[in-house]
């Protein structure tokens, strides 16, 4: 196992697809990172479902957005170190995560 310091992380990014009676019908909502474990996106994807349902009806990216964010601030602050080998993005994209 490799390991590497670092000061900051990249983005994650919310992918989101609207449907055309939108924002009548619910957004799907993914998040992709190349960081973030299984067990968070996990969470992430269940908050983001729980805001999604309580704004039934409503324009929901920004509060999507809003709800990853939190979520990624709130819980970053309790990890000090970041495993790859469980993340669910880095399994999909090996080839991409070379490092030298």
């Amino acid at each position: 196992r490799k390991s590497f310091d670092t000061k900051q992380l990249p983005p994650v990014q919310l992918v989101f697809r609207l449907p055309k009676e939108y924002p009548t019908s619910e957004p799907e909502l993914t998040v992709e990172c190349i960081w973030i474990s299984k067990d968070w996106t996990e969470k992430i994807q269940k908050e983001l479902t729980r805001a999604i349902s309580e704004n039934s009806g409503f324009p929901v990216l920004f509060i999507a957005s809003q709800e990853v964010k939190d979520f990624v601030q709130t819980n970053q602050q309790e990890s000090l170190e970041i495993c790859l080998d469980d993340n669910p993005y880095s399994s999909a994209h090996v080839g991409l995560l070379r490092f030298g």
